[in-house]
Parts: C-alpha cells; sequence; structure tokens
C-alpha cells in the first residue's frame, strides 16, 4: 500500500477511535497496563544499576584509592574486593613488618614509602557490642575521620557534627533509632572502659539501613579487645594529585595491599594485564525464563484484547464493505482494521509511559527509604523506553490480526444487504493447532527432566501448547455451537451466539484458557515444592526440645571467663520451664556446644 493509502486508513481509526470512546478505554488500559509495570520496572532497575562514577563514589567519597592489607602476596582485578580477590602466599618485602606477616603492626610508613607524595587517613571496621536499654546490640563500627574532605561522599550528616575526639562517636539514623540512643547520650560498648558521647547522626549512602558507628580510628584502635582477637583489618584512603595507577595497583599487591583505585576502576587495564581474571559469565536461565513469564503475560492481554477488536471490526462492517464496493482491495480492507491497532497501541504506549515516569519520579521521593539500597540518579534510558512503546504497538497489532483477517474477506453484497453470511473454519489452522499442542505438550514435559533449562523449557512449551489451543478455538466453538439445541433456551442462545461470533468469542475463550493453565501450573509447582521440602525436612531438635548455647566471653566487659555446666544447667532450670537439661561438651571446648562422642571421632588418611 501507498503512503496515501496508509494516511487514509489512520485518519479512518483515529476517527472510529475517538467516536467510541468506551471501547478505546478498554483497549489502551488493557494493553497500557503492562507496559506501565514494563515501564517502572525499566526505570527502577536502572535508577538502582549505579553507573560506574556512582559505584566508585560510594566506595572512596572523594578520594583516589583505597587500600587494605591483607598478610600476603594479593592477585586482584580491576575491582579489588568489589568482585574479589585472592591471597598467595606472605607477602615478600625487606621490611621485617611485612615479611613476618604481622596484620597488626601499624603498616602506613610502608605505604608513605611506596605512594610519596599522597596523604593517607586510615579507617578501621568492626563488630562491636553495644550496651543498650534493652540488652546487647551488635553494631558495625566505622573508624574513620569522615569529616576529612577525602571521605566527603561516604556518609551524610543528618544531624550534629563528625567526631573531635576519642570520647566521641556518630551513629545512624537506623542504629540511634535501634539503640534509642539521641545526640548528647552515652554510648558504652561492651569491653571498653570508658563511654562515648554522641555528637551526629548520619546516613550511610550506600545502605538505608545501615546500622554502624563512626569513630576516629585511634579510639577504635586504643580499645579493641586484644585478647578476643577482633582487631578489624586496617585500611586507608589514600588522596593523590595523579591517579593511582595499575602498575601501582601491582607494586602494592606484592607487599601484600589489595588496591581499589579510581582510576583503574573506571579505565580497567587490558585482560592481558591481569593477573586474576574473573568469571564473569552469567546465567541466562533467569533472564530467559522472565522474558518468557512476560511474553506468556502479553499473549494473555492480546487474547483479552482482541475480542475489542472484533466488536469493532464488526460495527466496522458496512463501511469495509462501502470500500470494497468502491474498488478497495482486500489488503486495504485489512489494514483499517490493523490500523485501529497502530492507533490505540500508540495512544497505549505513549499513555503508559508519561504515566510511569509520573509514578517512578513519586515514588522514588516518597519510598526510597524504604529498600535496603540507596537508589541512584533518576535514570531514564530512552531507547528501552521508546521499545517498550513500540511493544504496546505490536501488542496492539497482534490483537487486532485475526479480526483484520476476517474484515478482509467480508462478503460485500451479504454485508450491503444486511446478512452475516456463511462461517468457515479452515482445517488447517485446526491441523496446525493440535501440531503446536502436541509439541507444547512434549517440551514441557521434557523439561521437568532438564536442571539447568527445565523452566525455560516448561515455559516455552506451555507457550506453545497455548497457541496450539488458540487455533483449535473457533474449531471447538463450531462444534460446541452445534450440540446447544440439546440445552434450555437460554444457553442455546448463548452457545449459538459464540458460534456465529467466532472472531470475538474465540479470543476470549482461549484467554480464560490461558488463564486455567498459568493457575494449574502454579498450583501444581507449590504443592509439589511445599511437598518436597515435607518430605526433605529434618528436625534439628525432637519436638518441644530447645538448644541454648553459652559464650565464652562475659556480655559485659567482653572477658574470657569459665563456664561451669552445672550453673548454666540450674539457671535454666530456674528461667525456663524445663523438665530435663542436658550438656553436651564438644571435644577440645570449654564451652556447652553440640559435638560427637570423641569415640565416634576418626581421621581418614
Amino acid at each position: 500500500m501507498s503512503v496515501a493509502s496508509w494516511r487514509a486508513t489512520l485518519r479512518i481509526a483515529r476517527r472510529e477511535a475517538s467516536r467510541s470512546k468506551r471501547r478505546t478505554a478498554l483497549v489502551v488500559t488493557l494493553i497500557g497496563l503492562p507496559v506501565l509495570a514494563l515501564s517502572m520496572a525499566d526505570i527502577a532497575y536502572r535508577t538502582y544499576q549505579l553507573d560506574p562514577t556512582e559505584k566508585i563514589a560510594r566506595e572512596l567519597g572523594s578520594a583516589q584509592a583505597a587500600i587494605q592489607w591483607s598478610d600476603g602476596r594479593v592477585m586482584q582485578g580491576p575491582q579489588a574486593w568489589l568482585s574479589g580477590f585472592e591471597v598467595e602466599s606472605p607477602a615478600v618485602s625487606s621490611s621485617p613488618q611485612l615479611a613476618g606477616g604481622q596484620p597488626f603492626v601499624d603498616q602506613t610508613p610502608t605505604l608513605v614509602q611506596h605512594l610519596p607524595g599522597r596523604r593517607l587517613i586510615a579507617t578501621t571496621t568492626g563488630t562491636l557490642e553495644i550496651k543498650t536499654a534493652a540488652g546487647i546490640k551488635t553494631a558495625l563500627v566505622n573508624g574513620m575521620d569522615y569529616a576529612d574532605p577525602m571521605a566527603r561522599g561516604l556518609v551524610r550528616q543528618v544531624s550534629g557534627r563528625a567526631p573531635r575526639g576519642d570520647s566521641e562517636v556518630a551513629l545512624t539514623v537506623a542504629l540511634a533509632k535501634s539503640t534509642g540512643l539521641h545526640l548528647g547520650e552515652q554510648m558504652v560498648l561492651t569491653g571498653l572502659a570508658k563511654s562515648f558521647s554522641v555528637v551526629g547522626i548520619v546516613e550511610d549512602t550506600t545502605a538505608n539501613h545501615a546500622e554502624a558507628a563512626y569513630l576516629l580510628p585511634d579510639a577504635v584502635a586504643s580499645a579493641m579487645p586484644h585478647s578476643m582477637g577482633r582487631i578489624p583489618p586496617t585500611s586507608w584512603l589514600v588522596a593523590s594529585p595523579t591517579p593511582v595507577t595499575w602498575s601501582d595497583v601491582l607494586a602494592l599487591n606484592k607487599l601484600g595491599f589489595a588496591v581499589l583505585s579510581r582510576e583503574v576502576y573506571l579505565n580497567p587495564p587490558p585482560k592481558s594485564q591481569v593477573p586474576l581474571i574473573q568469571d564473569s559469565s552469567t546465567d541466562r536461565t533467569v533472564p530467559t525464563t522472565a522474558a518468557l513469564v512476560v511474553g506468556l503475560a502479553l499473549l494473555e492481554v492480546v487474547l483479552l484484547a482482541g475480542p475489542a477488536f472484533a466488536v469493532g471490526a464488526r460495527r466496522q462492517r458496512r463501511d469495509l464493505a462501502l470500500i470494497a464496493a468502491n474498488g478497495g482491495r482486500r489488503g486495504q480492507l485489512r489494514n483499517v482494521v490493523l490500523s485501529n491497532g497502530i492507533v490505540l497501541g500508540a495512544v497505549a504506549g505513549v499513555v503508559s509511559l508519561v504515566v510511569a515516569v509520573t509514578l517512578s519520579r513519586l515514588a522514588l521521593r516518597l519510598f526510597a527509604g524504604l529498600p535496603s539500597r540507596v537508589p541512584g540518579h533518576f535514570d531514564l534510558r530512552p531507547d528501552e523506553l521508546a521499545g517498550l512503546a513500540l511493544l504496546a504497538v505490536l501488542t496492539a497489532l497482534l490483537a487486532a490480526v485475526f479480526p483484520a483477517r476476517a474484515a478482509a474477506r467480508t462478503d460485500v453484497v451479504a454485508t450491503l444487504a444486511g446478512r452475516r453470511g456463511a462461517l468457515h473454519t479452515s482445517k488447517w489452522s485446526v491441523i496446525l493447532g493440535c501440531a503446536l499442542a502436541g509439541l507444547g505438550a512434549a517440551l514441557a514435559l521434557g523439561g521437568f527432566t532438564s536442571t539447568e533449562a527445565g523452566p525455560v523449557a516448561i515455559l516455552s512449551g506451555v507457550g506453545l501448547a497455548e497457541l496450539g489451543l488458540i487455533c483449535c478455538t473457533p474449531a471447538m466453538l463450531a462444534v460446541i455451537a452445534g450440540l446447544g439445541r440439546r440445552l434450555p433456551l437460554s444457553p442455546r442462545i448463548a452457545l449459538r451466539d459464540a458460534g456465529r461470533n467466532r472472531s470475538s468469542a474465540a479470543p476470549a475463550v482461549a484467554a480464560v484458557m490461558a488463564s486455567m493453565i498459568g493457575a494449574i501450573a502454579v498450583t501444581i509447582g507449590v504443592v509439589s515444592t511445599e511437598d518436597q521440602n515435607r518430605r526433605s525436612y529434618t528436625a534439628g531438635l525432637p519436638l518441644h526440645d530447645v538448644f541454648t548455647y553459652a559464650s565464652a566471653y562475659s556480655a559485659t566487659d567482653a572477658k574470657e571467663v569459665q563456664i561451669d555446666p552445672t550453673t548454666i544447667a540450674a539457671t535454666l532450670r530456674s528461667t525456663l520451664p524445663v523438665r530435663q537439661v542436658m550438656t553436651v561438651l564438644q571435644p577440645d571446648m570449654s564451652c556447652p556446644s553440640v559435638g560427637a562422642p570423641t569415640a565416634t571421632q576418626c581421621s581418614v588418611l
């Protein structure tokens, strides 16, 4: 068809859409809702999928690099500990501090020696127990002067100020809320001889609900209980007028340092220069399965919107007959109905995108603090959103295909005379439908025997089976309508009407069948999973029994204590409604725990 012919059919479709407002609203809603959901999911995914600049800023703040000490030669990739690194052997160095492999010796002089002209600030991380009114609260403790310009961007000050002395602490919003501490109050850590004054409330720029306390590095290092072996590994932030290059990273790796460099992260070296290549292969099963689920959902939308296009085509029968009587070809009649799909699909796509962008921006403002991760910038990908708008047009076109095919076979004389004409169902559609249904059933059954491609095969089989049933639906309606003569008046009329209007009834019946197939498949999957879990469940203890574990360290001062099983048993009897207490001692351990008897232990050479 020529451009002028398409322009005319689109004008007819636009006029028909404005004339039938309710049907237009129904079709736009049916097609637009899935596109709206996919658009919002795309915007949310891209917003939370930080770009490299945002990722490295949350790791380094304003620093050029971050360095962690490891007691051995390091092999790493450009992303350092973000993707994992390996420690081969004790570090080789002329320094006795490094050669001896002492992780608690201050390595700052070594770094200063190998990074001349660069400023360092030490950071320390550990897990400590905080005394609260309700008991002991375990939280992350960061020893870092986040007021330093180098650490700008790692935390955000909500109220108060940053710690300036060894007796001051700043808490995240989540930790302050869980411990009930406020500005000016004292925070006491178990195992420390002094308390800390809360001088600031901050927010972590990476996690919304992070529970962490921020001290100066010396406050943590000088007060940590060494006897418990809980001294966290030391790390540093590096400020430099020049970038930390890949050669600098490799040199520090030999000394036992893992390095995350801004320059290397944003501009990684060639793979030939990287000693540790991380496996970047991804499992394609999940995205493929998700794509199939979306495809089945869109198929359901096509089936639900199909009757609306069939009704519209039936209302246009006389107009189509007049076009044919004036020389219109079958292709032109078909394109009139397809133009309805193009117009309504385009409207649905544009409206869905506008609503999706508006709702996503509003949700990001109102609910950004609910997820655990902090979102990045509001990220709109025009190419992806345009693809979703085209998907709406494609869905509408698919929904209009069968009504357009029927419109192309319009009997001009019968239509202008007010008659419906004879209805015929092609036997080839039945044969094709049976073949697709059989192939889909075989593919789905074969998916149950596959562990890797099982979900993909099952969903693909279900989709093929649904397409086969759709092809067979008109013939099934014709057969069922012929059986209605023995039924009472109301169902007989209903079956006769369905048989006469197969173009609108067939998609509706197929949509119900597809819904039932999906519901039955989900039900079987859930019931089977529950049954498998029930059969494979193994109880850790007999019914009504309780297991308790006694720590070898005091909860008040973190000092190692001697555990008396008799005293613990007496405390349990006086505290809990128990009838019997059994003490199990693990071999070579001083605290009661679960362990196998010594006589049952053996070694295999």
